[in-house]
């Protein structure tokens, strides 16, 4: 499989929705689905031909077999852009985040263990993310953020647990929750004032991630449109709190060793 080729695919036809979902494009526009049928042929076909990546087919490309259909299911989902480019930004993240395993692992398909927490990948995410900013979009990075954040504690609570998920959906703050007891990141745990009230800070920065980016993707609350200075915000702490906890986390693995 060109995973390469399969992004840069994947990235065409997400384009093609955005673009058409915002009104850039014209729906019933021939050209325009000759070519999104034929991505989405070469798309599927990538997929379905590999077992262990045909669940990350992004739902929009499996359910839509023409942008006609997709303009008109849209327009009733959302009436707002930002709101239609968050949910398309959603539907192909998690596609995105396995192909980016996929380019570290091994040629024999053995995933690297540690990939979700390194450094390589923290740091690669965040400049999509900055990249998104760059090109004013906005939302695209906070959501990209967010996501980085949810993979990185779900990880960690996986190290700790077996390889197990957590029961249910648990979002930020509960996922953040379940893991700090592991990392000894307690604040109760502390009788240093400084210390407890930086590890209370970091209680704040990943509520303020949860919250931030359902402000700009909530369509059930009033809207704003995210700027620069927000998405910038988003990013930085999400950088930060994803570098530190991936930080502890093997920092406490290797105390552990030591003390073996």
């Amino acid at each position: 499989m060109d995973l390469i080729k399969l992004e840069n695919n994947l990235k065409k036809i997400e384009n093609q929705f955005i673009s058409v979902a915002t009104g850039k494009s014209d729906y019933s526009n021939l050209d325009l689905n000759f070519d999104f049928s034929s991505l989405r042929e070469e798309v599927l076909k990538e997929f379905y031909n590999s077992k262990d990546m045909e669940e990350f087919v992004p739902s929009l490309i499996k359910e839509f077999i023409d942008l006609k259909k997709f303009w008109f299911y849209i327009k009733k989902k959302y009436d707002h852009y930002d709101e239609r480019r968050i949910y398309i930004y959603d539907n192909f993240s998690k596609t995105y985040q396995c192909i980016e395993i996929k380019k570290y692992s091994k040629k024999e398909r053995i995933i690297i263990p540690n990939i979700g927490l390194s450094t390589e990948y923290i740091e690669e995410t965040i400049k999509k993310a900055k990249d998104r900013i760059n090109d004013e979009d906005y939302s695209g990075a906070i959501t990209i953020a967010k996501t980085l954040s949810e993979t990185v504690l779900l990880e960690i609570y996986k190290k700790y647990n077996d390889g197990r998920k957590p029961e249910g959906k648990p979002d930020l703050n509960k996922l953040y929750n379940l893991i700090k007891k592991f990392l000894s990141l307690d604040p109760s745990s502390y009788a240093e004032k400084d210390f407890k009230q930086i590890l209370s800070g970091l209680n704040s920065i990943t509520q303020g991630i949860a919250e931030l980016r359902n402000k700009f993707g909530d369509a059930h609350r009033e809207k704003i449109k995210p700027q620069k200075h927000h998405a910038d915000l988003m990013v930085n702490a999400s950088f930060t709190l994803c570098q530190f906890l991936s930080d502890t986390y093997f920092y406490q693995k290797q105390k552990k060793k030591e003390q073996e």
